[in-house]
């Protein structure tokens, strides 16, 4: 992983100066992109999962470096505005609500300006479903889609703070899938925490877990996937007669040595008659069985000398 992550930011870095060499203007801020987990499977899900699953992280990509979250609620939204108040929240900056985000984002060049201005949006799961029509597809092109929290109680903070530091698994029916679980910005010894503290939570919630994992890769979203565990390939053994008859006896209710040897003679003697060259045997056709026809000759010959005994 080390390795893997450590290449990663080369190949980020190479990829940067090339970019100066070919504009010829060094940039101001160097850009922060997200690192992904990459699942090859075996098999592809057959259910699909409109709900995401929350996988914890050891290090949150949000409420750091200046990274702001903002909060959809549902209406009225002056409680949820007041418990932030009294009760702040790193990272959460604005607190909006439902029929707010309608009335003051309901054009495309608002909800872009929206889009841009956090890193993370969450929202109740009382009105999750609504949230599609009125943010537009842009919010769920750029992967920043509002993830669910429960506001229920009069001490939500902890929810708003697991969601902030957790990434979002969506188990989809492809050949593959993807999380985020750290930016380009991180330490790599933070990353690799990452990668190995979120790895096995997100193949609990793959069917079949490892036994579906063909391959996990590291990338990001400009760069080649880089891999960093494949399954070997899945033989079958293929048992032998002998192999097959001990088990078939042992299997059945006579478990004597007689009997599995017995069985085990009868298929080897049968692979010997197989494997031999067999000859070609002629075709006969067997005569219907019926009365004998009598000599008709012999009879008359009978009857003559009966006449001359007698």
């Amino acid at each position: 992983m080390t390795k893997a992550v450590k290449a990663l930011a080369a190949i980020n870095e190479y990829k940067r100066l090339e970019g100066e060499k070919a504009g010829g203007v060094r940039a101001l801020f160097e850009e922060d992109e997200d690192i992904f987990l990459m699942f090859a499977l075996h098999r592809t899900p057959t259910d699909t999962r409109t709900k995401p699953y929350q996988i914890p992280l050891v290090h949150t990509l949000y409420g750091q470096d200046g990274q702001e979250v903002c909060l959809i609620t549902k209406d009225p939204v002056k409680p949820f505005k007041s418990y932030v108040e009294d009760n702040p929240i790193p990272g959460l900056t604005k607190v909006i609500g439902f029929t707010q985000l309608k009335r003051n984002y309901n054009q495309y060049k608002l909800k872009r300006e929206l889009l841009a201005s956090y890193d993370l949006f969450v929202a109740d799961d009382r009105i999750l479903p609504l949230l599609p029509p009125v943010l537009g597809k842009g919010f769920f092109q750029r992967k920043k889609q509002p993830y669910p929290v429960v506001l229920k109680g009069k001490n939500w903070a902890p929810q708003i703070i697991r969601a902030r530091d957790s990434t979002y698994f969506f188990l989809t029916t492809g050949p593959s899938t993807s999380v985020r679980v750290a930016r380009s910005s991180f330490p790599v010894a933070h990353t690799v925490e990452n990668v190995m503290g979120s790895v096995d939570h997100i193949v609990d919630k793959i069917p079949r877990k490892w036994n579906n994992i063909q391959a996990i890769y590291l990338k990001t979203s400009k760069s080649a996937a880089l891999p960093i565990y494949t399954s070997l390939p899945q033989q079958t053994k293929i048992a032998t007669a002998s192999e097959s008859a001990y088990a078939d006896a042992k299997k059945s209710k006579k478990r004597g040595p007689a009997r599995v040897k017995s069985t085990i003679d009868a298929d080897e003697n049968e692979q010997t008659a197989i494997a031999a060259p067999s000859a070609k045997k002629r075709k006969t056709t067997a005569k219907p069985a019926g009365k004998k026809k009598e000599n008709k000759g012999f009879g008359q010959e009978k009857a003559r000398w009966q006449e001359k005994v007698y």
